[in-house]
């Protein structure tokens, strides 16, 4: 019996060990993630946001700008009106 006790308290010792030194490896890797990929990630973010902001300016000829950044996040779930060009097109078929 003592001995099962003590090999239990050995394994939640070495189980302890083993978590910690996850959690340190995880930071880690975080810290070496976002050194590598932060900048290009912004510079991306950035670009598609000036992309949709061009789009949008586009669509209402230069007429008004995007209420506001929320728009572009929810862009995905909100259906665009269509252009004049589209309107023709869907008059057609």
């Amino acid at each position: 019996m003592f001995k099962a006790n003590k090999k239990r308290e050995d394994l939640r010792r070495a189980q302890k060990e083993n978590e910690k030194e996850y959690k340190k490896e995880i930071s880690e890797l975080k810290e070496q993630l976002l050194e590598t990929w932060e900048e290009p990630l912004k510079e991306k973010m950035l670009r598609d946001r000036h992309m949709w902001i061009t789009e949008m300016l586009e669509k209402t000829e230069f007429n008004k700008i995007p209420d506001s950044a929320k728009d572009f996040y929810e862009k995905d779930k909100v259906k665009l009106p269509l252009t004049p060009e589209e309107e023709e097109r869907l008059a057609k078929e």
